[in-house]
């Protein structure tokens, strides 16, 4: 699925140029954070490990800094390889 959303977008700036992509183009990136953040919070398909993690609702969710940034950079990962 991110390979695919990505696809889109990599297309657009082959056509256009990086300048001139389009809103479609914008959702395509966060439809790939919806997934990518699925995959490793719920999923524990990353380098973070098995965990599984409630959003928190309107309270956001509840783990540490260090966490965060942990999960961060396993979305960026698989987003990179999606587009790679």
């Amino acid at each position: 699925r991110i390979a695919g959303f990505l696809g889109g977008r990599a297309a657009e700036q082959i056509v256009f140029g990086t300048g001139q992509v389009t809103s479609q183009a914008g959702n395509d990136l966060q439809q790939v954070d919806r997934v990518a953040r699925a995959m490793v919070t719920q999923v524990g398909m990353s380098s973070v490990g098995q965990i599984m993690i409630d959003q928190g609702g309107m309270m956001g969710p509840n783990y540490s800094e260090e966490l965060a940034g942990k999960i961060d950079d396993a979305i960026k990962e698989l987003s990179d390889e999606g587009y790679g």
